[in-house]
């Protein structure tokens, strides 16, 4: 098990029967009251920032982005002005050629 560098801290306010309630779970895993929080908080944090990332489409949004995909339009003429940088200097954008920028 890798050992990390608690720092941080964190309080929370809660009512007597929610603290009882974590109490009763962590003693029925076998855990302290700090482990059980952590542990299980750490786990639906992850699946709720998963959700929030997760694009989800239905099944005519898939198959018109897979149609795209296997069929992309030809590029209209501002297309392919923007690809080509002509756009960019036309704004007056100029492209750096140091690369550690």
């Amino acid at each position: 098990m890798v050992k990390t560098d608690k720092t941080e801290r964190m309080e929370l306010r809660l009512t007597k029967d929610q603290k009882n309630l974590f109490q009763e779970g962590a003693m029925a895993s076998g855990l302290t009251i700090t482990s059980y929080v952590i542990f299980n908080m750490t786990n639906i944090a992850k699946k709720d920032v998963e959700r929030k990332n997760r694009l989800v489409l239905s099944d005519r949004d898939r198959e018109l982005f897979l149609s795209l995909l296997r069929n992309p339009p030809k590029p209209n003429k501002k297309m392919v002005e923007l690809m080509s940088g002509r756009y960019a200097e036309s704004k007056g954008i100029r492209w750096s050629s140091d690369s550690s920028i």
